[in-house]
């Protein structure tokens, strides 16, 4: 008993806590049985000092208590969700006039007519002899769905959804704010008038209470009877009520040792479904699956009584985390089965867009099925989450965040990957090869090019172009970018300096116009692709045989591969670059296609890898395609943090840009680190350092190495006021003051830019240090501080920092991500990814 309670020691009951206010007895009623089946626990109205995670407010016709709800989850900093009547527009602009709103994660939900078992008795009368063929009605169960869907799903924060049976949407089609949440009803009218009818018509039913039996006595003046003269009887066994003891135990505890075995059975095979899944044997793993839930579905009615048990031995705390381990195991059996169901599907439409042989409509109809099963599988994974949190096993699912991410990004474009590649009509996307060795703003130098052609949902046809191709071709003069022209010595503007913008949306739009012009050819997109893409497929894919230039190809030796293809003989006409990475990529394209479901699974991990390190940009020209792009971060634009608070809070944004004008592949050589040291004085002004420090390991001035000559650009708060500018060497010794006339100053992407051009001699250090400040006007109180650090693609720094300091008197009282220590805060990691955190401090 002491080592259960060890064990139970460290388990902690810490369910989410979730509080209803409107209808108590009906939506609400059904509501809170679901959220505690889902782990939340329901608090009653009368303990609402504490911490709070979610609010629902179910509309009960009472304007203030709508009020008072809002005003609850403001102070409690709780999620918030509102389901109002559909037809009652002036309850909802009500309450998106309230000056609070703003401040709270909240979601507004507009639902009709809903009915069920519990409904008030008045209002099913109206509905009993209702015929089938009537306007339809909304089943409790579909609403109750809707509103933990709209609750826990990522991205529905400020946003209203409609859950309406298809017959009643058109009646909100005037409506332009309303969001998409992927709800649709699952409980049809017959059915669920059915269920209804049955409830209404069942007996009432009494509680009875039973009194103890009374207690039987032992009969009197009963004695053994003597043994018989002679007799010696046997001595008793001390062991003689051994096997009744253990026939006893075995009998008591037979529902435990079964439970326990059966659980362990389909645990042991939800690992290897797991485990079948990552290897990308989809249907196998669906198997296990299913086997898991169906032996923890079939124990579950043993299984039932052990949480009471456990109450009732006074271990509530076990109970509870036995319950959501066991909760977690079947949400976790029925999430791999939609997720290898969706694997599958995906293989197979994907496996028909290379194979031209494939049937093309089969392909296009699979892709709807795909969406819906993505969104399915988003679901479950985000109830997976929650059943998570506050568990012993929190640790093993750290991964979940972060797959709910990339699947919420599959489920958003999984509905337009018929009109991506083409089944209606053909698409053609403009593909930028970036050498990031010559570093440019959005990537790379612009050395060749591609154009991807999709036809019928197929890749009919993949060419790869020099550049200087296309920029042979080019009719008339294109007046480039005063720095561009200055440090390059370009007279005319080219596809192949078309990035010189950091924003990414600019410079593919520059790209594509580029491209028409000087081809005639019009694409749909932009892709722009650094070299460490094509690296990491080959560290998945590993070496690659082109026959045609009799060479083995490395993600080792890439980068020396290309640069003697491209560079070594070459002339004006030449085709050897393009022609070897034509080959390159056909060959690349060729492994994929054959290459085995787990080494497909790592490839797109890795592909997903390189783009949120910026080292894959993608631009639409379909507005709306373009607007997703951008909201998941794949888009490549320049950002611009702002406070939605309208005081005591402070934005800052710095994103530092370079661009190799040496006319070598130098970056290939550098090695830099950066430091952004903020501190915050007792005057309230923001007093920062960017510091820059360069090694050129570069051996000599001959091609590819050399001296590294870039235009670099700060991109800082438009408040920002500049202090210095200065270059010292690898001692501290001061090199150079940059002066006015010097440095560029403009206004760009809502920030100010400030230009310099820096040299780093071959095998030299240089250190470039930038001082600059801001005036705050943080008043007594709470205030916040917002700080986005935006990373340039194909730029990876080797050592890097941020540390945030404040005076004595200043508290941080809140850090996302954590890490705060009383006055200072820090970030150390490898700047692979844009950098965001937000602090929340108070004066002593």
């Amino acid at each position: 008993m002491a080592a259960l309670n060890r064990f139970i020691s460290h388990i902690e009951n810490d369910s989410p806590l979730a509080c209803i206010f409107g209808d108590q007895h009906f939506v609400g009623y059904f509501l809170a049985e679901h959220l505690k089946q889902r782990g939340c626990s329901i608090l009653d109205h009368s303990k609402l000092d504490g911490k709070i995670d979610y609010i629902f407010y179910i509309w009960s016709g009472k304007s203030k208590e709508a009020l008072q709800v809002l005003n609850l989850a403001v102070q409690k900093k709780a999620k918030l969700l509102m389901a109002l009547p559909a037809d009652q527009p002036e309850i909802r602009q009500l309450l998106l006039q309230q000056t609070c709103l703003p401040k709270i994660d909240y979601r507004l939900v507009l639902y009709g007519k809903i009915y069920g078992p519990r409904m008030p008795k008045a209002e099913y009368s109206s509905i009993e002899n209702i015929s089938l063929v009537a306007p339809a009605l909304l089943f409790v169960s579909d609403l109750v769905y809707g509103l933990t869907k709209a609750m826990f799903a990522v991205g529905t924060t400020s946003k209203t959804f409609a859950l309406l049976p298809t017959e009643q949407q058109r009646f909100l089609a005037s409506e332009k704010n309303l969001d998409d949440l992927g709800w649709r009803p699952q409980v049809n009218l017959a059915e669920g008038i059915a269920i209804t009818k049955r409830y209404f018509a069942g007996p009432d039913v009494q509680r009875q209470s039973f009194s103890a039996a009374p207690t039987a006595t032992a009969p009197k003046n009963i004695r053994p009877k003597p043994a018989e003269q002679g007799s010696h009887p046997p001595r008793p066994s001390r062991f003689r009520h051994l096997p009744y003891f253990l026939v006893l135990l075995l009998t008591l505890f037979s529902p435990f040792i079964i439970t326990a075995f059966i659980i362990i059975f389909g645990l042991v095979f939800l690992r290897s479904s797991q485990s079948l899944f990552l290897q990308g044997k989809f249907s196998t793993a669906a198997k296990h699956a299913h086997i898991s839930q169906k032996s923890l579905s079939f124990i579950r009615p043993l299984y039932d009584p052990i949480p009471a048990f456990l109450h009732l031995a006074g271990l509530s705390s076990a109970a509870n985390q036995t319950e959501k381990l066991f909760r977690i195991a079947q949400t976790g059996s029925s999430t791999l089965i939609t997720a290898s169901s969706c694997a599958g599907m995906a293989e197979t439409a994907f496996a028909s867009v290379l194979d031209q042989s494939a049937d093309p409509q089969a392909a296009g109809n699979l892709f709807p099925e795909l969406a819906f099963c993505l969104d399915k599988t988003h679901i479950r994974l985000s109830y997976l989450e929650m059943d998570s949190l506050h568990t012993s096993l929190g640790k093993r699912f750290s991964f979940l965040p972060e797959a709910r991410r990339q699947l919420y990004f599959a489920k958003s474009i999984a509905p337009h990957f018929s009109d991506l590649l083409g089944i209606n009509s053909p698409k053609s996307y403009l593909v930028l090869f970036q050498n990031n060795a010559e570093l440019r703003p959005t990537g790379g130098f612009i050395g060749s090019y591609g154009i991807l052609y999709f036809n019928q949902g197929k890749l009919a046809d993949f060419e790869v172009k020099d550049v200087y191709w296309a920029d042979g071709q080019l009719k008339g003069h294109v007046e480039p970018p005063a720095e561009l022209k200055k440090y390059l010595g370009e007279a005319t503007w080219y596809l192949r300096d078309s990035n010189w913008d950091p924003d990414f949306p600019i410079s593919a739009a520059r790209a594509a116009w580029f491209l028409e012009k000087e081809t005639g050819r019009a694409v749909d997109g932009v892709i722009a692709v650094n070299l460490y893409l094509v690296q990491n497929l080959l560290s998945h894919l590993g070496e690659i045989y082109l026959s045609d230039f009799n060479e083995t190809i490395t993600s080792a030796n890439l980068f020396e591969k290309a640069e003697y293809h491209s560079e070594t003989n070459f002339f004006p006409g030449s085709t050897q670059k393009q022609d070897f990475l034509g080959s390159l990529a056909a060959a690349l394209l060729e492994e994929i296609k054959i290459a085995p479901p787990d080494k497909q699974i790592s490839l797109l991990k890795s592909v997903w890898e390189v783009a949120e390190q910026k080292d894959l940009s993608l631009y639409l020209k379909n507005q709306t395609l373009e607007e997703m792009i951008l909201t998941l971060g794949w888009g490549g634009e320049v950002r611009s943090l702002s406070c939605s608070l309208p005081q005591n809070c402070l934005a800052d944004n710095l994103m530092i840009v370079e661009s190799n004008v040496g006319i070598n592949k130098a970056n290939y050589f550098l090695r830099r680190s950066l430091n952004h040291r903020l501190n915050l004085t007792p005057a309230g002004v923001l007093e920062e350092t960017a510091t820059l420090d360069y090694h050129n390991t570069s051996q000599s001035q001959i091609f590819p190495a050399g001296r590294y000559k870039s235009y670099l650009r700060f991109y800082l708060p438009a408040s920002a006021i500049i202090d210095s500018l200065r270059l010292e060497d690898e001692q501290g010794k001061l090199l150079k003051t940059y002066q006015d006339n010097e440095m560029v100053r403009q206004v760009e992407h809502n920030r100010q830019s400030l230009g310099c051009l820096i040299e780093i001699p071959v095998s030299a250090k240089r250190r470039l240090v930038l001082n600059y400040h801001q005036k705050t006007y943080f008043t007594p109180g709470t205030a916040t501080f917002l700080y986005l650090l935006q990373k340039q693609p194909g730029i990876i720094d080797d050592q890097f920092s941020v540390n945030f300091s404040a005076p004595d008197n200043i508290v941080i009282i809140r850090a996302q991500p954590g890490g705060s220590q009383e006055n200072n805060y820090a970030v150390s990691d490898k700047f692979d990814k844009d950098i965001f955190f937000e602090l929340n401090f108070t004066q002593k």
